[in-house]
Formats: C-alpha cells, sequence, structure tokens
C-alpha cells in the first residue's frame, strides 16, 4: 500500500543518513582526507543536505544525498586501502629486485632483469605522482619478473650431485666440489625437499640439486640454522 512504501521510504532515508554518518567517521579514522580531501568534502555536502531533507520530511532526496555521500566516503576509504597495497608492493618490488641484483641473474636473464628494474623504475615515478593504481600494476610486473629472472638463473645455475653409501648433508656441502663449507647443507636441503623428509635421513642414488648461486642473505641464513642445528650430525657422525 502506499502508506507502507512511504513507511519504508522514511526508514531506508533515516538508516541511509546514519550509515553515510557511519561511512564517513570510518573514512576519518584512517585519515582518508589527507589523500582524498575533495571526495571526503563531497561526503560532507552531501551527508549535510541529506541530513537537511531528511528534517524537511524529503525523505526520497534526504535518501538520494545519504547515498551519495556514503558513496563518496567509501571510496575515499578504498583510495587510502589502494595507497597501502601500492606501498606494501613497492617495498616487495624493491626487495625482489635487489634479490636478483645480488645473485647476479644479468648473465643468465638479462631482459627478464631489465624488465624488472625498468618496471621498478616506472613504480617509484608512479609513487612520486600519487597514482597508486599504476604503482601496483608495474610493481606487481617488477616483482613477476625479478624472480622469474631469479628462477631461471637458478636453473641455469644448478649441478646434479649423485649420494653414495655413507654420505651426509654436512659431507657433501663440505666437498670442495659441491660447497666446500659444511654449514651451508640446509642449501642442499631446501633445494631437495622433496626427496629428503629428515636432513640426516638421505639414501645412496638419490639425485640431489646444488644450487651454484646464491645471495649472501641466503648464505648467512643458511649458516646459522647448521649453526643450531647441528647436532643432528655430531651424534650421527662425532662431528667436533
Amino acid at each position: 500500500s502506499e502508506k507502507a512504501n512511504f513507511a519504508k521510504l522514511i526508514c531506508r532515508a533515516t538508516n541511509g543518513v546514519e550509515k553515510a554518518k557511519k561511512d564517513i567517521e570510518e573514512a576519518k579514522n584512517v585519515k582518508a582526507e589527507e589523500l582524498s580531501p575533495d571526495l571526503m568534502k563531497s561526503a560532507e555536502d552531501n551527508l549535510k543536505l541529506a541530513s537537511d531533507y531528511l528534517s524537511k520530511k524529503d525523505y526520497a532526496k534526504a535518501l538520494e544525498y545519504a547515498d551519495k555521500a556514503s558513496e563518496n566516503a567509501v571510496e575515499a576509504k578504498k583510495m587510502v586501502e589502494i595507497k597501502k597495497k601500492a606501498e606494501e608492493l613497492l617495498a616487495q618490488a624493491k626487495a625482489d629486485v635487489k634479490e636478483a641484483k645480488d645473485l647476479k641473474v644479468k648473465k643468465d636473464a638479462p631482459e627478464l632483469l631489465t624488465s624488472a628494474v625498468d618496471s621498478l623504475d616506472k613504480s617509484i615515478e608512479n609513487d612520486n605522482k600519487k597514482e597508486y593504481l599504476k604503482v601496483i600494476e608495474n610493481a606487481t610486473k617488477a616483482s613477476n619478473d625479478a624472480k622469474a629472472a631469479i628462477a631461471a638463473s637458478v636453473a641455469a645455475n644448478i649441478k646434479l650431485y649423485n649420494v653414495v653409501k655413507g654420505d651426509c648433508l654436512w659431507n657433501i656441502a663440505k666437498d670442495k666440489a659441491v660447497f666446500g663449507d659444511p654449514l651451508l647443507w640446509p642449501l642442499i636441503y631446501k633445494a631437495n625437499l622433496s626427496q629428503i623428509k629428515y636432513p640426516d635421513l638421505i639414501f645412496p642414488d638419490q639425485k640431489f640439486e646444488i644450487p651454484k648461486k646464491y645471495s649472501p642473505d641466503i648464505k648467512e641464513d643458511a649458516t646459522q640454522q647448521a649453526e643450531k642445528a647441528k647436532y643432528y650430525f655430531r651424534d650421527i657422525l662425532k662431528i667436533k
């Protein structure tokens, strides 16, 4: 009926104004006005109009402007989220490109590395211009290309080691033809997780991938892990 529809309109308008207030408050809490001052001003202006029309009992207009206020506030809040995502992806892209450079992948994947560096430069430029959607696009490409370059370089620099009776990861890593450093055995372990269930349990005729290239950070991490886990080999081989 007409009365029922009118009652529903009153309820929708009232709830719409309250929702708009809540949306604006949430946007303010994340400081959306610093990034999107125009949107936040529009939100405040539309909320005022909605409140005025509500007091005048023009419920259709009140609902119309309340919806606009909510849309403005939600969009402003979304811009903050986009900026945060852009910052995260840009930081990750910088780390990924640095890792690729540290691993010196240029020889094995020059085109991918060049593309990663170019995309990172564009992302930084986009960030300076506050073009956050483009930051996300280019940072994502930079990370993907850097990771692909690393993968290509790793694949080009892996040799196989055939396990013989009496071998252990410690002694394999100690072999001068492998690493010449027993504390780098975690590199072999991590490269062959599909074959090695426990670091101290390997079998003759297994073929392990031996990474020939790794960054200083990866080497340091492997060494620290080996130092903590020396008891694996100390107990079995009486290593001092």
